[in-house]
């Protein structure tokens, strides 16, 4: 039972601890509302890690409770949280890395059993991995990872060097459904609510403009006097995307310069996850 916030391998190898020594598993995912990640994401991840081992359930609920671990009404009300989740059947064992394991475990009238609680096999939290998930990727699975990626989106009308913009920062810039959308739009006459529903949203948009960049006719491209209508479809659909939106013009080396100070500052900004519940006294170690 714990936030799972993000999933990482300390909460697998808990997870496969348990596995290993027990007939039925089940795993309770239980994060505040105000928290960054999405539930039904930590338990699709958590699923896909753990599907070798079939015996292992896990249950997402929402528990909005103040934490005080020295509080019993607040333990009586994440433990109503608990129960309804794990369902009416007895619990033979608690299985925790955490210090409040052996007073969940007697509410529970379970069998304690404590797994790398210093964190010595596997030296992860939660905590370290919000505050820096670059730094701790090594202990966080694919889907995890992509999570935490920041995404650049180079968008713009035919021929205004998006290419070659892409080419220059391949390692940080891809596609996007908004920019799908738009030339669905260009092609189709407009875009489906399918493509629009599929978008994610990135971290920063670089939109090219085409104004002052000479038309490359490649034999495949068509739009040269759709460009300007392009542009400004773009641009007015970035207005309502809720992410910064650097406009590149001029010469492409000026171009190169501005995205990756964009860039720059996008990264030494980090990452802004909310914290979620702690007990007052003291702070959150492995959520």
């Amino acid at each position: 039972m714990g936030k799972f916030y993000p999933p990482h391998a300390g909460h697998h190898a808990l997870v496969r601890a348990t596995a290993a020594r027990c007939a039925r598993v089940s795993v309770v995912v239980a994060p505040a509302r105000r928290e960054s990640i999405p539930l039904a994401d930590r338990l699709a991840w958590l699923r896909e890690e753990h599907a070798d081992t079939p015996w292992v359930r896990f249950v997402g609920r929402y528990d909005d409770r103040p934490v005080d671990y020295a509080d019993p009404a607040a333990w009586d009300a994440h433990c109503a949280v608990f129960r309804e989740a794990v369902g009416a059947d007895p619990v033979d064992a608690v299985f925790s890395s955490e210090t409040y394991g052996e007073e969940l475990a007697r509410r529970f009238a379970a069998v304690p059993v404590c797994v790398d609680l210093r964190r010595r096999a596997v030296p992860v939290s939660g905590t370290g991995v919000r505050a820096d998930p670059v730094g701790h990727r090594r202990w966080l699975g694919p889907a995890v990872r992509a999570w935490f990626v920041r995404r650049v989106v180079v968008v713009g009308a035919e021929s205004t060097g998006t290419t070659t913009m892409a080419a220059a920062l391949a390692a940080h810039y891809d596609t996007d459904t908004r920019a799908t959308g738009g030339w669905e739009e260009r092609y189709l006459g407009s875009a489906s609510a399918q493509v629009r529903a599929a978008a994610r949203r990135p971290a920063l948009y670089l939109l090219t403009d085409h104004v002052g960049v000479p038309f490359d006719d490649d034999g495949l491209r068509d739009g040269a006097h759709l460009r300007g209508w392009m542009t400004e479809r773009f641009r007015a659909e970035l207005v309502d995307s809720g992410v910064p939106v650097v406009e590149l013009s001029g010469a492409h080396p000026q171009w190169l310069s501005r995205a990756v100070a964009a860039c720059d500052e996008l990264l030494a900004a980090g990452w802004s996850l909310a914290d979620p519940l702690v007990d007052p006294t003291e702070a959150a170690t492995s959520t």
